[in-house]
């Protein structure tokens, strides 16, 4: 049997860190899907289908090129949202849009930052204390 350390845990400071912070971080980076995003995805395969089959008219060389350029600027959107808790949508419109996509990714929301609820400067969503007032969140 593996021995198990019945300590509680702690963060950098010392502290105990509660059941609540723990849920919320592990809801923080879990993926979810709503109906929204499930359309987005949706209407992003469709306006694939039509770049490239357009394109295939002209010439298959040109249609696999466009199909690798969508795909590699979806990756970089989501490899650029990814630090905003936005992974799907920078992917999204780096795959649609491409390069100008990638600069519409710089400009998502950062889902990991909430406003202070006293002075209403953005924080981290796991913050204790605002940086700006020092009061506690």
């Amino acid at each position: 049997m593996a021995y198990m350390d019945q300590t509680p845990a702690k963060d950098s400071e010392g502290q105990k860190i509660t059941n609540d912070v723990l849920l919320k971080t592990i809801k923080a980076t879990q993926f979810q899907l709503d109906a929204t995003e499930v359309i987005k995805v949706v209407a992003a395969v469709a306006w694939a289908i039509f770049v490239v089959v357009r394109f295939g008219r002209h010439s298959e060389t040109l249609a696999y090129y466009q199909l690798a350029s969508m795909i590699l600027f979806g990756i970089a959107g989501a490899v650029m949202g990814r630090h905003k808790l936005n992974k799907l949508n920078g992917a999204l419109l780096g795959f649609v849009f491409e390069p100008v996509g990638l600069v519409m990714a710089v400009y998502l929301k950062d889902r990991t930052r909430i406003p202070c609820p006293h002075c209403f400067e953005s924080m981290k969503e796991a913050a204790r204390v605002c940086p700006f007032c020092h009061k506690e969140a």
